[in-house]
């Protein structure tokens, strides 16, 4: 679909702006990306683009706007929306950790009975092959499978650099959990209590090539909604990562939707969501 069509039927709908965006420059080459590019200046939406320095997170150029800011691009840019009091900033959902997912969620969590452990306790814990990840959103490394051998390959030099400035260190919380069969995994993205828009990005007999599916099944937009309406919310706005297992739903994990992937999702939708919110 082009990006006219897209939007064309939003336009009437658009409202005045009530935040300024700052958005990482040279973000991943998607269509989402390049869609909220054109999107951003044609609904007249106040924006500027920034290179980010790594880790620390520095704007350049900096930028003080006025008024309701949010940022979009990688997950260090959480640091300057939080230096700059910038509100909302980033809907950042990495200081909650898998336990906390858990106590509230349960058996909906596909690595429910997952092992929590120190990333220098692991070897104890592992298996010939097994799925690991920081308990929290991080982004310390990404989640994935190791084969014993791969994963004590990768222990050692982690466990040998002995660098306090690294990514991943000796008393880094991680979980290590069983393989899972999954057939399909979904990304939603929930603002205010609701679903606002969806994508499939991978499929259980390609597990290795992400797709960009937009239309996903009802099954799995009402079971992402029982999250979006619970008590309990990670936070105003959020990605939640879904997906088809033992022939019923499970959540994979929650991210935050500053720094996560746009895939298939409707951009216009979730622009308008996010401009709706009041703070």
């Amino acid at each position: 679909m082009l990006f006219s069509q897209i939007i064309g039927a939003n336009d009437q709908v658009k409202q005045a702006s009530s935040m300024y965006w700052v958005v990482q420059d040279k973000m991943r080459e998607s269509g989402g990306d390049r869609t909220l590019r054109e999107l951003l200046p044609r609904w007249g939406i106040p924006h500027s683009y920034h290179d980010v320095v790594p880790i620390v997170g520095e704007l350049r150029p900096d930028v003080n706007p006025e008024g309701n800011v949010i940022v979009m691009g990688s997950y260090s840019m959480r640091h300057a929306a939080k230096a700059k009091g910038w509100i909302p900033g980033c809907f950042d959902v990495g200081h909650i950790t898998h336990d906390d997912y858990l106590a509230r969620w349960g058996d909906d969590l596909l690595n429910a009975s997952a092992r929590v452990c120190r990333f220098e306790d692991a070897p104890r814990h592992i298996m010939d092959e097994f799925f690991v990840r920081p308990t929290i959103d991080s982004k310390a490394f990404a989640g994935q499978t190791y084969s014993r051998e791969e994963f004590m390959s990768w222990h050692a030099k982690v466990m040998a650099l002995n660098d306090p400035g690294a990514f991943v260190l000796p008393d880094t919380e991680i979980i290590i959990a069983p393989i899972k069969d999954i057939a399909h995994e979904y990304r939603c993205w929930i603002v205010d209590g609701r679903v606002v828009t969806s994508s499939l990005y991978k499929r259980g007999d390609d597990q290795h090539q992400v797709l960009m599916q937009g239309r996903i099944d009802d099954e799995v937009i009402d079971y992402a909604s029982k999250f979006a309406a619970g008590s309990w919310q990670p936070n105003r706005a959020y990605v939640l990562d879904l997906c088809l297992s033992s022939s019923r739903p499970r959540v994979l994990e929650v991210n935050t939707l500053n720094a996560s992937g746009f895939y298939a999702a409707d951009i216009a939708k979730l622009v308008q969501a996010l401009e709706a919110m009041v703070f």
